[in-house]
């Protein structure tokens, strides 16, 4: 989040924002309302039909665990999974906790912004010289392959459960 948006500020001068930018400017709002509000209720409509099976309204794990949604009520039981565990039921309600959920906010250690090489021919380099900085290892490693036009083959050492 942060680092993303240190990125584009020193990167991309286009999204710089200005004191013009911050006043509201109404015949484009009311423009963009006519055709956004329209838009938005015929996207609800296919949402809701198109809805996940197994999560409530279109959640999933990924989403609830980004959103730091921490407990979740159910019409029915759905059981213990490695994601969350059952904690009560009243009233045919059944209350679960979400066992992995991330905070809505980060904080960066000081100077991230200065070492940072992020603009590196590599993205890979950039990803890793970031979790070094961060006191992580590195999370990409190169490995051996083919190419083969625009595609690129190997072999993993480890199989995949």
């Amino acid at each position: 989040g942060v680092a993303c948006v240190v990125y584009i500020y020193k990167c991309v001068p286009i999204l710089r924002l200005s004191r013009a930018d911050l006043r509201p400017d109404w015949k484009l709002m009311g423009g963009i309302c006519g055709v956004g509000v329209p838009m938005g209720l015929q996207f609800s409509i296919t949402a809701v039909g198109s809805t996940n099976a197994y999560s409530i309204k279109g959640s999933t794990p990924l989403v609830d665990s980004l959103a730091s949604v921490k407990y979740a009520l159910y019409s029915e039981p759905v059981g213990n999974t490695d994601l969350m565990i059952y904690l009560r039921e009243s009233g045919g309600t059944y209350l679960y906790q979400n066992l992995y959920t991330l905070p809505l906010g980060f904080l960066l250690p000081a100077g991230i912004e200065d070492n940072w090489q992020y603009q590196m021919d590599n993205p890979a380099d950039v990803q890793n010289d970031l979790a070094f900085l961060l006191g992580a290892d590195n999370v990409l490693s190169e490995t051996a392959g083919e190419m083969d036009g625009s595609t690129f083959r190997f072999t993993a050492d480890i199989t995949g459960e």
